[in-house]
């Protein structure tokens, strides 16, 4: 579990704003706009070129509108008009009658206007005051119109942003730190090595305004607005197999980290699934990190209520227990507190961090507590797990609607979908699937299903995208690996490496020490029952070793973060220049074995026309490019590898490309009923091709020492290192003869050395190389 990056400010020259085309009304928490990348720069750590930007909310400025709406309703211009317009015409009428018309006609108009107009109202004739009045309530009609948008755009924002303060909202800043609550909820999703929320920066615009931008994630919403081939827009589920391990995981994972930070607002809408990678991302996260207790807030029953899980995760995979034990309380309280933001955002707040290390404390406890307490810990997600988070999500709304079942909410209250309880993302999103499966056999124009095949991976170029792999992958090996670590860092880098793993494998023999006895425990042994009484019996030993296991865990990662930052500082220029080298190699290679020319370079303003193309065929899975980060987490068996899920038969495919079924005339036809789980998995022929799991850079192999620990150096390579040692009488060794030669890379130790210099495209494993990112447009090289 790395420290987060500190969150980036994107210059306005670096990317250009236009308004959102699948923008979800009614859903959107603000006004978002696609903010894209120009000329040669990305966005995100990953090479993205895409993001969505919101504006720094005011609340001041939203109470300003409410007033300017009440005023003008209040006025009744147009009744007033009337009423000087019928004492003018009625002949009989008395000069106090005509008088006291005129001047509510003019205390309207007043009402409107600046104070210094006033004394020229004063002065217009009654005909005048008519024609004035008649002016003004055209104006004011269309104020009311922009207004009143303006207003029910912000409405929702306002009153669910001040359920985050409970009963302190008089108080909030006026931007409700909504800004640094979305960066803030990126950061612990960094912290803990989740990876399921989207990366969140900072921002300023053209006219210095500053933003939030939400770099684009893989794939598209469980809901979203798309139009078939027919052209009609529909709200639309989309097709995807919701029992499969891997989305199963991504959403408990998800659960998880939203839970610590607080989040209020995880509709369907906001949760994006990679049909072809099964991976799950939330975006629109700034409903985050209430400065109140979860339990006051739901409490308080407010807008919120269905749109956030009510309790703790019901299930949770093994490693992200152990990632969520793991995490220092300490360590997110300093990474929230010391998170910059530009001058004018709003930080988080003490109670607001206090709370959100409050809620990581509650999780730890249940976790430790036999079995994971309440939380159901797995090795897997499979058909058990899917079918227990159904039926506890569909007992809960048929026990909130008094009604026997989802078919009879459905017809007589689908609205209670939306409303009641949330006990978990999975069951939840099942229900919604329901919805649709109803909306398309009664609404066919209103509903549909969303084909895998639009859902593909964001716009990324293709070298930043591998080069951003490779370092981080590199910064793992040489945190792994404290003789890799002097070959790159030199000679006190290695020895402060391999002291701080001693200090981790002393670590692990004291966790594999409170393992044993609390099995002792467990099996009744005679020893450990006896030491058991100093902590008064069987139960609270179990305790005193479960918080003596999990502080050892918090300190093992606390010691890899020193290990990782150590990596990351050691790696030099010319290492990083090497990498950078051999990820553009490896993508004119991809590009010239496919014989297809490049892209042209995506034009700012052809983005939002261009975000559901379908991608070329030099797309493969982002996650194939490297193998996944090993998980250093598991240390009770000390495993580095995952488990493989359990393969799942092989879904029917649907029609690829059409978002409902149609005759031979293009009109929609009657749809089919839809399984719980909604779609079964299709999956894209362009984005899902199969990879050779060995078409990577084994960074790791490369750093290792002696021959064959990386592929056969390159006839450029070979002819540089001989003309340099024609050159120079003391010849220093390169990374490349480093990584090749033992005896280089003894003598560079000694020495003290830095290594740094030369290629790594030695690195690479004979024959192979890695597949290009996942792009949408943009696979254009700097």
């Amino acid at each position: 579990m790395p420290l987060p990056k500190p969150p980036r400010v994107l210059e306005a020259a670096t990317f250009a704003m236009a308004a959102n085309p699948n923008a979800i009304e009614g859903l959107q928490a603000n006004q978002t706009f696609l903010a894209t990348a120009v000329g040669n720069a990305t966005l995100g750590r990953q090479g993205e070129t895409v993001g969505f930007a919101k504006h720094q909310f005011n609340s001041g400025a939203y109470e300003q509108l409410t007033r300017d709406i009440d005023a003008i309703q209040t006025a009744e211009l147009t009744p007033k008009r009337n009423n000087l317009s019928k004492a003018l015409a009625d002949k009989n009428a008395s000069p106090e009658l005509l008088a006291e018309a005129r001047g509510e006609a003019l205390e309207a108009m007043k009402e409107l206007t600046p104070q210094e107009s006033h004394a020229g109202l004063d002065a217009l004739d009654n005909a005048q005051v008519l024609a004035a009045i008649k002016e003004m309530v055209e104006v004011t009609r269309q104020e009311m119109d922009i207004k009143g948008k303006q207003q029910k755009d912000l409405r929702n924002l306002y009153n669910l942003s001040a359920q985050l303060y409970g009963d302190h909202s008089g108080q909030a800043p006026p931007d409700r730190a909504l800004l640094a609550r979305t960066v803030a909820s990126s950061q612990v999703d960094q912290l803990l090595g989740t990876r399921c929320v989207a990366e969140e920066i900072f921002g300023v615009d053209n006219d210095n305004r500053v933003i939030g931008v939400s770099i684009q994630g893989d794939g598209e919403g469980l809901t979203s607005t798309f139009a078939g081939k027919d052209g009609i827009k529909r709200a639309c589920m989309l097709d995807v197999d919701l029992a499969d391990s891997a989305i199963q995981r991504g959403l408990s994972d998800l659960e998880a980290v939203d839970y610590i930070t607080g989040q209020i607002d995880r509709h369907c809408g906001n949760i994006l699934i990679d049909p072809a990678t099964k991976k799950v991302t939330g975006i629109d996260n700034d409903m985050a990190f209430p400065e109140i207790s979860r339990e006051k807030l739901f409490a308080n029953k407010g807008e919120f209520t269905g749109k956030a899980v009510d309790g703790m995760p019901r299930q949770m995979h093994q490693d992200t227990a152990q990632k969520i034990l793991s995490l220092n309380p300490e360590v997110l309280r300093a990474t929230l507190a010391q998170m910059d933001t530009p001058d004018s955002v709003s930080r988080l707040s003490r109670e607001a961090i206090q709370s959100a290390c409050g809620r990581l404390v509650q999780l730890q406890n249940e976790l430790k507590k036999p079995d994971g307490g309440a939380i159901k810990v797995v090795e897997e997600f499979n058909d058990d797990t899917y079918q227990a988070a159904v039926a506890t999500q569909q007992a809960v709304a048929l026990s909130y609607a008094n009604m026997e079942s989802i078919d009879q909410i459905l017809e007589e209250w689908p609205g209670h979908l939306d409303s009641c309880a949330k006990t978990s993302y999975v069951g939840v999103a099942v229900l919604q699937s329901h919805r649709y499966e109803k909306g398309m056999q009664t609404e066919p124009d209103n509903y549909g299903v969303r084909p895998a095949s639009t859902a593909g991976p964001a716009s990324r170029v293709a070298e930043e995208a591998l080069h951003a792999q490779q370092l981080e992958l590199a910064v793992q090996t040489l945190a792994q690996d404290p003789a890799a670590m002097g070959r790159v860092c030199g000679a006190q880098a290695q020895q402060e490496a391999q002291a701080l793993h001693k200090d981790i494998a002393e670590l692990k023999e004291k966790i594999a020490h409170y393992d044993k006895e609390t099995a002792g425990l467990q099996q009744g042994r005679a020893g450990s029952l006896l030491r058991s009484l100093a902590s008064g019996g069987s139960s609270g030993r179990k305790e005193f070793y479960a918080d003596k296991k999990v502080t050892a865990m918090q300190q093992i990662a606390d010691l890899r973060r020193q290990l990782e930052q150590m990596a990351e500082r050691g790696m030099s220029d010319e290492f990083k220049a090497g990498l950078r080298q051999d990820a553009h190699e490896a993508v004119l290679k991809a590009r010239a074995s496919t014989d297809l020319a490049p892209p042209p370079p995506v034009v700012a303003k052809e983005v939002a026309a261009q975000k559901l193309a379908a991608p070329n065929a030099l797309q493969a899975p982002l996650k194939d490019l490297a193998p996944a980060p090993p998980d250093r987490d598991n240390l009770v068996n000390g495993a580095n590898e995952a488990k493989a899920p359990k393969a799942r038969p092989p879904a029917k495919a649907k029609d690829a490309g059409e978002g409902i079924p149609m005759d031979g005339e293009g009109a929609p036809v009657q749809a089919a009923p839809i399984k719980p789980s909604l779609a079964q998995g299709q999956k894209n022929a362009v984005n899902a091709q199969p990879v050779d799991p060995n078409a990577h850079m084994d960074v790791k192999s490369a750093l290792k020492a002696g021959a064959g620990a990386g592929a056969e150096p390159k006839e450029q390579t070979l002819a540089n290192a001989k003309k340099l040692e024609e050159s120079q009488d003391h010849h220093k060794p390169t990374v490349h003869e480093m990584l090749q030669h033992p005896e280089a890379d003894h003598a560079a130790v000694e020495n003290g050395q830095k290594a740094g210099g030369g290629s790594l495209r030695a690195s690479w494993k004979t024959g192979t190389k890695p597949p290009l990112p996942n792009s949408k447009s943009a696979t254009q090289l700097k």
